[in-house]
């Protein structure tokens, strides 16, 4: 066997035993994403929960957020994109489940929407970090939304 042949066998072993070891790490290869947990959540099983819990009928379809409030209230769907100034891109994933199950902020405010709402319908706690590894891979999006209330139109 030529030096050279040999060179080429080993090029391709290595090749061959790099794209072995990436593919077996979690993120590469994958769309896997460390929600900081400690546990990966996958961005595509986020897209279907979002797409099943109907996510963007209130928060637009990039994510972004909504200037107008929810009807009879002064609620104002936020920007869940990774924008950190104007999203949520601050937000570790626990943060974001735990809003997503118990609609407690990242300041530990109760959130003046309907988001608890979704552990009682189901939504477990795999659900909720794979939506947070979705909206975590979603591109940034600037987007100033008015602070929300959780007092009714109308009421005092």
């Amino acid at each position: 066997m030529t030096s050279q042949n040999i060179r080429l066998r080993v090029t391709l072993a290595g090749a061959f035993g790099a794209a072995l070891l990436a593919a077996s790490l979690p993120g590469c290869g994958s769309d896997s994403k460390s929600t900081g947990t400690g546990t990966t959540g996958s961005v595509s099983a986020g897209e279907a929960v979002a797409t099943k819990y109907a996510c963007t009928s209130c928060h637009t379809a990039d994510f972004s957020g909504d200037t107008t409030a929810q009807p009879n209230s002064m609620a104002y769907p936020a920007n869940l994109t990774p924008d950190k100034d104007t999203g949520i891109g601050e937000w570790d994933a626990d943060t974001i489940v735990k809003a997503v199950l118990n609609g407690i902020d990242d300041d530990s405010a109760t959130l003046c929407s309907p988001m608890p709402k979704f552990a009682s319908e189901g939504m477990s706690q795999t659900d909720a970090e794979n939506v947070a590894a979705y909206l975590k891979s979603l591109p940034a999006v600037s987007k100033t939304i008015p602070e929300s209330s959780c007092a009714e139109k109308g009421g005092s």
